[in-house]
């Protein structure tokens, strides 16, 4: 018994309590979250560095109305061939083209695509080596309209005809040449019995004007070129106006698959 008269079991000590550090949660999981970052980041790195890029030539083809203003921009390959064609309507793009050739450089196939759902097909065929038909085909295969092409003895074009779906044919153009080069262009739309003559006229090498005349109206197109000979703009009388820009952009190359 101790002195305050409380007995003391002498048995068993009594130990002091030690308090355990507690641990801090806020740290690791912080550090982790800054670990996954770098390691997207990494993989991000890694992909865009697998995927190669290359400079093309480009065309853009920018037709400018009162309202509104369409662009159409064509990427080339190294043998000067569009492989595909990008529409952008009022700065938004909602659709574009893939063409494929075959080795001498003949266009066989244009396929396209409209706000991410394919809608037709060009497909191009030849006789003897001269384009004779090209024949238009929706996303099922049904036949569209087509277009069928005759010659001269000298290789320049002479006659077209288009048909509708139902082979019913829609218009005939007949091509006069002079000393080589296109002059004039008689249209006639078999299906309202309408006629149409265009005339070309020439500044020295470039073609500078076009006139399409009818009992209905006349048009009057006019073209401007740089000094190698390339297109620069179209002004069509009382109607649209069209900028062609020349140059090089960097794509990926996956930019011609389809």
């Amino acid at each position: 018994m101790s002195e305050k008269g409380f007995v003391v079991n002498e048995g068993f000590e009594t130990k002091p309590k030690v308090k355990k550090a507690k641990k801090k949660k806020g740290a690791p999981a912080l550090i982790k979250g800054f670990a996954a970052l770098i390691v997207i980041a990494l993989i991000v790195i890694i992909f865009c560095a697998t995927v190669p890029v290359c400079k093309v030539q480009v065309l853009e083809t920018c037709v400018i109305t009162n309202t509104d203003e369409n662009v159409q921009t064509d990427y080339y390959n190294d043998k000067g061939l569009v492989e595909r064609k990008v529409y952008t309507y009022m700065g938004t793009e909602n659709g574009f083209t893939v063409c494929t050739y075959d080795k001498h450089g003949n266009i066989l196939k244009e396929e396209s695509t409209y706000q991410g759902v394919f809608t037709d097909v060009n497909n191009y065929i030849y006789t003897h080596g001269k384009l004779t038909r090209i024949e238009s085909k929706d996303a099922a295969g049904k036949l569209l309209g087509c277009s069928d092409m005759q010659y001269n003895e000298d290789g320049t074009l002479a006659i077209k005809i288009s048909y509708d779906q139902d082979n019913n044919p829609l218009a005939q153009h007949n091509y006069t040449y002079v000393a080589g080069r296109l002059v004039k262009e008689n249209v006639l739309y078999l299906a309202n019995n309408y006629a149409e003559e265009i005339t070309y006229t020439y500044d020295g090498r470039f073609m500078t004007s076009e006139v399409r005349k009818s009992d209905r109206s006349e048009k009057v197109i006019n073209y401007t070129y740089d000094t190698s000979g390339k297109v620069l703009t179209k002004n069509v009388q009382n109607g649209e106006y069209v900028v062609y820009k020349y140059g090089y952009k960097i794509v990926k190359v996956p930019v011609f698959k389809k």
